[in-house]
């Protein structure tokens, strides 16, 4: 195979032509040109062709082409190629389909040394296999990046701890993240679909919902590949994660994630039954949603993410209403169940990423549209308070953390009807802005968190009041010289006037 894209066309065919005749006097050669459809758009193909028809001259070589017609999208380029194809190709093999062996030995090559039990190996196997015959996938390379990618994630899910049915699960999800943006087999259909309702909707949540690739991908794939609804499935923090890591985002904390929604949801099993429970009967039925109401609304079981309990309530919920049960639930029970499990609630991520999953699509039980606007607006809540509360302790200490103040003034920028914002922002006021006391010896630290504080209020000038100005000349007045010069100093860099 060569490489054309990275030589010079009139270095390159001199180059070649003298190597190959020099090696074809001794031996015959085959040259091989793979993948001509996805040559640079920097070279020509009339170019790439006449260099081929010069080097088929030479004695003792034989040249064989391998290109995908149909992806000759370049109109010039397709008839330089059919008109270089009549004249100068002797024989033309069309391969509609590769070889019914292919994939089965594919798999087997690019998953050799996977550290699993043969059982495993082969259920893996088998789920790879049964993907790509449902969905009719013919490209033999997006099977190769499957199987390496399969082989890299589970290299940090413990499959001991798996039931064959969530491994192939995993299996299932990993494939159609690498299929969906490699192929777009489906979501291209859904993409264009999504355009077509935001046009006829009045509904803006829907549209800002159907903005965001991931939400966009993984509902793709619940409905598409697992054929099952978004609003009950539990599919959606599985799928995220899997979809994150071959994006290369936060890889260690989703692999972390993943094994967390599997350890919560053994937890949160009925263990009479793992059946879905949309396979269930109303007696069993009836058994499931007292043991979870009971279990993790009743009492608490702290160890559980906040997300996975809140996707369990949600399915259900749901069922809870079909069999007529929707009765047993009580508010009080239910928000003083989501305080509990928000006591351990971490800042160290996003607003967003806390509240992503709390999506009103295709839910259709008030009550819980009712839940999750009470959930987000605890979260919210909670989430900076305890901002608030990381920062007194640590500046009380010394410790100074620029990082927590782009958490609490991420206020300014969160676009969420359920923040505070003025509370918030007053509670930063009595504070008096978390502004370090700069009139005696400070620390680099010290310093750099300083700035910080004036860069976030030059930045939300437009959005605040005039109250940080207030307090900055507050301070001014029992600053001592040194005090007043760095302050000044500060308020000159960051356009504060005073």
């Amino acid at each position: 195979m060569l490489g054309l894209a990275s030589i010079s066309i009139p270095y390159f065919k001199t180059d070649i032509k003298s190597t190959i005749k020099k090696k074809s006097k001794k031996n015959n050669l085959i040259l091989v040109i793979d993948d001509l459809e996805r040559k640079s758009s920097n070279i020509k193909m009339e170019d790439i062709l006449g260099i081929v028809e010069s080097i088929s001259m030479i004695e003792n070589i034989s040249i064989i082409i391998v290109a995908n017609e149909k992806k000759i999208n370049n109109l010039d380029d397709k008839k330089t190629y059919n008109d270089f194809k009549e004249k100068v190709i002797q024989k033309v093999y069309n391969v509609d389909k590769y070889s019914d062996s292919a994939p089965i030995e594919i798999v087997k090559k690019d998953l050799k040394n996977l550290k699993v039990s043969k059982k495993q190996f082969e259920l893996i196997q088998s789920a790879i296999l049964q993907v790509f015959k449902e969905h009719q996938i013919n490209n033999l390379r997006t099977l190769e990046k499957g199987c390496y990618f399969i082989k890299l994630l589970v290299r940090h899910i413990n499959l001991s701890k798996l039931s064959e049915k969530e491994i192939k699960e995993i299996i299932i999800a990993s494939l159609a993240v690498v299929i969906e943006q490699t192929e777009g087999l489906y979501i291209s259909l859904e993409k264009e679909k999504n355009k077509n309702q935001e046009k006829n909707s009045q509904n803006k949540l829907i549209e800002n919902i159907f903005s965001d690739v991931y939400t966009t991908l993984t509902n793709c794939i619940i409905k598409n590949y697992f054929k099952e609804s978004v609003f009950i499935s539990n599919k959606s923090t599985l799928i995220d994660a899997i979809a994150n890591i071959y994006s290369d985002i936060n890889v260690l904390d989703n692999y972390n994630q993943i094994n967390k929604f599997y350890t919560d949801l053994h937890i949160m099993k009925n263990e009479e039954d793992e059946k879905n429970s949309f396979y269930l009967s109303e007696e069993h039925l009836k058994v499931r949603i007292n043991d979870f109401y009971n279990n993790y609304v009743v009492k608490v079981d702290k160890s559980i993410n906040l997300n996975n309990w809140l996707k369990k309530l949600i399915e259900i919920y749901h069922y809870s209403t079909i069999i007529g049960m929707q009765d047993i639930w009580e508010d009080e029970n239910i928000f003083n169940a989501m305080d509990l499990y928000l006591e351990d609630l971490e800042t160290d991520k996003g607003l967003y990423n806390l509240l992503e999953h709390r999506i009103f699509l295709e839910i259709k039980d008030e009550k819980i549209k009712q839940y999750i606007r009470v959930l987000d607006k605890k979260i919210i809540e909670r989430y900076y308070d305890k901002c608030l509360d990381e920062i007194i302790s640590n500046t009380s200490k010394g410790i100074y953390e620029q990082t927590q103040l782009d958490t609490l003034f991420s206020i300014y920028t969160e676009n969420n009807a359920n923040i505070d914002k003025q509370g918030i922002i007053n509670k930063i006021k009595e504070n008096k802005y978390f502004i370090p006391n700069l009139n005696y010896d400070i620390s680099e630290k010290m310093w750099s968190f300083a700035h910080t504080i004036w860069e976030k209020a030059r930045n939300y000038k437009e959005l605040r009041d005039d109250s940080f100005e207030k307090c900055v000349k507050e301070l001014l007045k029992t600053s001592t010289t040194i005090g007043k010069y760095r302050i000044e100093s500060l308020n000159e860099q960051y356009d504060i006037i005073i």
